[in-house]
């Protein structure tokens, strides 16, 4: 109370970073209004108590979330403004952790952005989160899912006996996953320095078995999502990095000249 908004809500900016960051390491509940609502396509819940459960869980903070996950790690790629409208902020990260209550204990991993909204003290009043594989659509606009396709993308990813999800380099830890869209990958290798998009592993699978091009496939769904040839990508909070096609060279991925980020 006595500062400006605008004050406030550049401590909130800092206070997300920080608890994405920690793996809400501690929950900063002072930026947080009491009956602060938060709704992905798994949850719908009400009250601060509730937000913190949660957080908690997902951290293996709680014993719910101690029991059920292991390996839990959430990446932090930008904190945004929303263009227009000065009491909404927008994330956008990676969420990834092992299930261990299952005997082959599968990783589950998501991304996507979260939309706050915040109040006249710069509180946040809710959290929406978007997944990048059921929500983004056209141009890049996140919409609301479907009913259950939430349960269904994570109960894909628990299955058992279903294959690798990822590339074996994205699971040694050598790439670090940016988007993971339902069609496509965006990856960012810290050793070569770059981003690059990649069809999801499946898709590609499907690709090297049938006489349909790789790259222009790729460049399709990519254009589909807003992301343009010749534009910068926004990678993280400290600067940018543009996305190479990869394209298939003897059954193997290759990554071509041609950028679209």
């Amino acid at each position: 109370e006595g500062y400006p908004f605008e004050a406030r809500r550049d401590a909130l900016k800092r206070c997300l970073a920080r608890e994405y960051r920690s793996f809400f390491r501690p929950f900063e509940a002072e930026f947080y209004s009491d009956y602060v609502t938060f709704r992905d396509p798994l949850n719908n819940l009400e009250g601060k108590d509730k937000y913190r459960g949660n957080v908690e869980m997902l951290s293996g903070d709680s014993l719910v979330g101690n029991v059920l996950f292991t390996n839990g790690f959430i990446d932090l790629h930008a904190v945004e403004d929303v263009p227009g409208d000065v009491r909404k902020l927008r994330t956008r990260w990676t969420l990834g952790f092992t299930f261990k209550l299952l005997p082959w204990q599968p990783e589950a991993l998501f991304t996507g952005v979260s939309e706050y909204v915040m109040d006249e003290s710069a509180l946040v009043l809710s959290q929406r989160d978007y997944w990048d594989t059921i929500n983004l659509s056209e141009g890049g606009m996140y919409f609301a899912e479907a009913p259950l396709s939430g349960l269904a993308d994570l109960v894909a990813q628990l299955l058992p006996l279903q294959g690798a999800m990822e590339y074996p380099a994205a699971s040694a830890g050598d790439w670090s996953l940016l988007r993971r869209a339902e069609a496509y990958r965006i990856y960012r290798s810290a050793q070569a320095g770059f981003s690059f998009a990649i069809p999801a592993l499946s898709k590609w699978q499907q690709v090297r078995n049938s006489d349909a091009d790789l790259s222009s496939g790729l460049e399709a769904a990519l254009r589909r999502h807003g992301l343009t040839p010749g534009v910068a990508l926004k990678v993280n909070t400290v600067g940018s990095g543009q996305v190479m096609l990869a394209s298939d060279q003897g059954g193997k991925l290759a990554l071509s000249n041609d950028v679209v980020p």
